[in-house]
């Protein structure tokens, strides 16, 4: 088990519309993101990880995931 503060954060502004704090571990495999997203995101088009192994947890609100063909 690994501790992580909160002020290790690394704060990324992707847009004016999506804010990610970042959490690295010393484990290659797993690390830790928090994104806020108030509009639309990314503006135009898509945004997509070619690979990832992901838990995506929405805490307000509501949007669409597509995997692969799924919409969820």
């Amino acid at each position: 088990m690994e501790k992580i503060s909160l002020c290790s954060a690394i704060n990324v502004k992707n847009s004016n519309e999506c804010e990610v704090k970042e959490y690295s571990f010393d484990n290659k495999v797993i690390d830790l993101a928090v994104a806020t997203i108030t509009g639309r995101y990314p503006s135009l088009e898509y945004c997509c990880n070619m690979k990832s192994e992901e838990l995506i947890y929405v805490i307000d609100g509501n949007g669409k995931l597509y995997f692969e063909n799924d919409c969820i």
